[in-house]
């Protein structure tokens, strides 16, 4: 199951990667605060998991997602 869950993390920071370069080519910002926010909002109405922890992991999810990005400049 931790293998799985590792694969998944590697595909989407693959993902994000691909977003960081149309982000760069379009001159948009690495960070939408607003935009996690919602993220994490809609995933905390349809989780059963604790709200304090999906918080914590999406938020280190953007935050590697945006480091990543910003290798790209």
């Amino acid at each position: 199951l931790d293998s799985k869950l590792l694969e998944i993390f590697k595909e989407r920071f693959e993902i994000s990667r691909k977003v960081g370069l149309y982000k760069l080519k379009h001159d948009l910002p690495i960070e939408d605060k607003k935009r996690e926010n919602e993220i994490i909002n809609s995933i905390k109405r349809t989780s059963d998991l604790p709200k304090e922890f999906i918080t914590k992991l999406f938020n280190l999810i953007f935050e590697e997602s945006k480091r990543v990005q910003g290798e790209l400049k």
